[in-house]
C-alpha cells in the first residue's frame, strides 16, 4: 500500500484545524481537544506503519484445488503456498 506521508499529514492537520474550531465552539476544554488530537495522531501513525509494511495482493485467478496461479508476479508464483493462508 502506498502512503504519501506529506500529503496525508497535510490532510490530517487541515482536518484537525477545522475540528479544533468546532470543538472550541461547542465549549470543549483545550486539554480535552488536545487529548483527542493525540489519540487521532497515534492512529495516523499506526495507519502509516501498516501501509508501509503491507502490500496488496493484486486480483488474480487462483486454482485452489490444483495450486496453480495465473499471475505475472514472479514472487506470487514462487511463494504461492506462503501467501495463501
Amino acid at each position: 500500500m502506498k502512503f504519501n506521508y506529506e500529503t496525508e499529514k497535510r490532510k490530517f492537520e487541515k482536518k484537525w484545524e477545522q475540528l479544533r474550531k468546532e470543538y472550541a465552539a461547542a465549549g470543549m476544554e483545550q486539554q480535552a481537544i488536545q487529548m483527542m488530537y493525540e489519540y487521532d495522531w497515534e492512529d495516523f501513525k499506526k495507519e502509516r506503519i501498516h501501509c508501509i509494511h503491507n502490500q496488496n495482493m493484486p486480483e488474480q485467478v487462483f486454482g485452489y484445488e490444483t495450486g496453480m496461479v495465473e499471475s505475472n508476479n514472479p514472487l506470487l508464483a514462487k511463494f504461492f503456498q506462503n501467501f495463501s493462508v
